[in-house]
């Protein structure tokens, strides 16, 4: 893998992940789709852009709140400075 992405997975058979978002990286609208299938069914996708650094697919995500919807929290930070302001 180049300097683009990680140098191995962050978890056993886990997407790349690229160093320039801090997100898990997609070749494939249709890779990232499977993805959140098989590991956060129930949450929700609420944007999904290529990146300019490494030119895989990115998602902001939500996941439910188990506490409810007035419990304060939104679940949706996935780093410092997130490019995509929802």
């Amino acid at each position: 893998m180049s300097a683009l992405f990680e140098p191995k997975p962050r978890w056993p058979g886990g997407p790349r992940q690229c160093v320039a978002a801090n997100l898990p990286a997609f070749d494939t609208r249709a890779e990232l789709s499977a993805f959140k299938k098989a590991n956060g069914p129930s949450c929700f996708v609420l944007a999904v852009w290529k990146c300019e650094a490494c030119g895989c697919y990115h998602a902001k995500t939500a996941a439910p709140d188990p506490s409810g919807h007035t419990s304060g929290t939104t679940r949706t930070a996935k780093h410092h400075g997130d490019p995509i302001e929802v």
